[in-house]
C-alpha cells in the first residue's frame, strides 16, 4: 500500500486514452461552449445575412445539422471512454480505501484489546492492594493465586 493503485502518469496511458481525456476535458469546458456558441452564431449569420441567396447552407441549416450530428456521434463515445477509465480509477480508489479502513479497524481493535487487558490487570492489582491493606489492619491473610485471581481467607471479610 505504498502507492495507490489509481496513480497513473501520462506516460503509462495509451495515445487513445490521452486523446480521450483531452477531448473530454475540452468538450466539458466553458471555452468549448463559448467557441461552439460563436461558431454556431457565425454559421447562422454567414448563411442568413452575409451570403443571402448564395448561402451554401440556407435556413433551416441542414448541413449544420449533419455536422453537429457527426460531431456528437464521434465525441460521445470518446467522452464515454474517458469516463469509463475514470470510473475504473474511482473503483480502485474505493477498494484501496476499504483495505486501509479494514487495516485501521484491525489496529484499533488490537489497541482496544491491549488497553482492556491493561485495565483488567490494574484493577486486579488495586483490588489486591485494597484487600492487603484491609487485611493488614485486621491481621487476616489474603493473596494472589497462580491464575491471578485474588483470594482471601473467608473470615477476612468479617471486620
Amino acid at each position: 500500500m505504498d502507492q495507490p493503485a489509481t496513480h497513473h502518469t501520462n506516460s503509462q496511458l495509451t495515445l487513445g486514452q490521452r486523446a480521450a481525456d483531452q477531448v473530454a476535458k475540452f468538450g466539458g469546458s466553458w471555452l468549448f461552449i463559448s467557441l461552439f456558441g460563436m461558431f454556431m452564431m457565425g454559421w447562422t449569420v454567414l448563411n442568413t445575412e452575409l451570403l443571402g441567396k448564395t448561402a451554401f447552407d440556407p435556413y433551416p441549416y441542414v448541413f449544420l445539422n449533419l455536422v453537429l450530428s457527426m460531431l456528437a456521434a464521434i465525441q460521445a463515445p470518446i467522452i464515454m471512454m474517458s469516463q469509463n477509465r475514470f470510473s475504473d480509477m474511482d473503483r480502485l480508489a474505493a477498494q484501496n480505501n476499504y483495505l486501509v479502513n479494514l487495516k485501521a479497524q484491525s489496529e484499533i481493535q488490537a489497541v482496544h484489546h491491549k488497553l482492556e487487558s491493561m485495565q483488567t490487570e490494574e484493577i486486579r492489582a488495586l483490588l489486591l492492594e485494597q484487600k492487603t491493606l484491609a487485611c493488614a489492619g485486621t491481621g487476616k491473610q489474603g493473596g494472589l493465586s497462580s491464575s491471578g485471581a485474588v483470594y482471601f481467607d473467608a473470615s477476612s471479610f468479617l471486620f
